[in-house]
């Protein structure tokens, strides 16, 4: 499994794949601005792991403490931390109850 550093490598060695693809099938800039950044977001903000004390848990800031239930939950490298699709669509949906449950 690959380390944080791995994973911030991986996203950052695809953004400009990802937005190539996009400004070529979109021709659209305002587009391909959107997606990047949230792609770069995505990517730096929402990497695996956050299960523990890790690069992506500490960008959080000061608010960080809303991913220590998570980090109590998961096992870290699980298929539901780690999971391409899973993994990805848990901390979403986490990071969503605390925006509804705050908000």
């Amino acid at each position: 499994m690959p380390s944080g550093q791995t994973h911030d490598r991986i996203t950052l060695w695809s953004l400009p794949v990802v937005s190539g693809l996009c400004v070529t099938l979109t021709k659209s800039s305002d587009l391909t601005l959107m997606l990047s950044a949230g792609f770069l977001f995505g990517g730096l903000m929402f990497g695996p792991d956050l299960d523990i004390y890790s690069r992506q848990f500490k960008r959080w800031g000061w608010l960080r403490w809303i991913w220590i239930p998570y980090q109590k939950s998961m096992r870290h490298r699980s298929v539901l931390s780690h999971g391409l699709l899973i993994g990805t669509t848990l901390r979403v949906v986490y990071l969503a109850i605390w925006i509804v449950g705050l908000g």
